[in-house]
């Protein structure tokens, strides 16, 4: 099979921003396997994100064969934990290793203190200690206090804190404000499940009718994002006018995922039925 292909990012130019020559492989790779499969076929194919690829492929595999599909609460702790896993790891690896002009990686921003990579620990209990050490390591102040002053000031709050904190993600962020701030990031949010029992049989249409739909979404003609800033639980979302935005909105995803309450923040849709 051949898995060649290239994405192309376009950060600044008009919408869509990412071109991709990527094979579509998931109806490739599932063709002939069990049904039981199939969530971890699709959670190897698509590894970023993959619990969540897991979790998906699991409840439509459950409706497409007559159960009703509805998550227990201990899927929905572990997809809790391993989106916030998810957000740690791209913050603390792929923005060090790819944004231009970081600063050296330091010890705070490495992961094996971690309690989300602690395997001697449930998820519910990774989850309990993740906040005391974002507060120590990446934030020098309790979890609660940030996301209630950027609640205040959206625009500004995340600005003041990276200038005068001195903690790796604050002068990783720092670093990169000026330049990326620069780049105006327009966007359409996916709003599928403000009324998904109207729209997202539409898009699983066009999937099943339309060889090309998922290579090239799109929705009311125009490509829209999935991104975290795009949470149907956010009553007043993140801005995300520019690139430094946008790495400012995963920080709040993740700052928000680590309370109690980001247990509420991964909705799932409408409830898949049997058939």
């Amino acid at each position: 099979m051949n898995l060649a292909g290239r994405m192309k990012l376009r950060p600044g130019a008009a919408l869509p921003t990412i071109v991709s020559s990527r094979p579509m492989l998931a109806s490739r790779v599932a063709r002939g396997r069990l049904a039981d499969d199939l969530p971890g076929t699709l959670g190897a194919l698509f590894t970023l994100c993959a619990h969540a690829h897991r979790l998906t492929a699991r409840r439509a595999v459950a409706a497409a064969t007559g159960e009703l599909a509805v998550s227990t609460a201990a899927e929905r702790l572990a997809l809790q934990a391993g989106t916030a896993r998810e957000h740690v790891l791209r913050i603390a690896h792929d923005w060090l290793r790819l944004l231009p002009g970081a600063p050296a990686a330091e010890p705070a921003l490495r992961l094996r203190s971690c309690p989300l990579w602690r395997d001697d620990l449930e998820p519910a209990e990774q989850l309990a200690d993740l906040p005391a050490w974002l507060a120590h390591h990446w934030l020098a102040e309790p979890v609660p206090s940030w996301l209630a002053a950027q609640r205040v000031d959206p625009l500004g709050w995340a600005v003041h804190w990276c200038e005068q904190a001195e903690t790796p993600l604050a002068r990783l962020l720092r670093s990169q404000r000026a330049a990326m701030q620069a780049i105006a990031t327009p966007s359409q949010a996916l709003r599928l499940l403000d009324a998904p029992r109207a729209t997202m049989p539409r898009p699983a249409r066009r999937m099943a009718e339309e060889p090309e739909f998922c290579a090239r979404p799109d929705w009311l003609g125009a490509p829209a994002e999935t991104g975290p800033w795009t949470r149907t639980a956010d009553a007043a979302s993140v801005p995300i006018h520019n690139a430094w935005m946008r790495l400012v909105a995963r920080l709040v995803d993740l700052l928000q995922l680590a309370l109690p309450a980001g247990r509420d923040r991964l909705a799932e849709g409408a409830a898949a039925r049997p058939g």
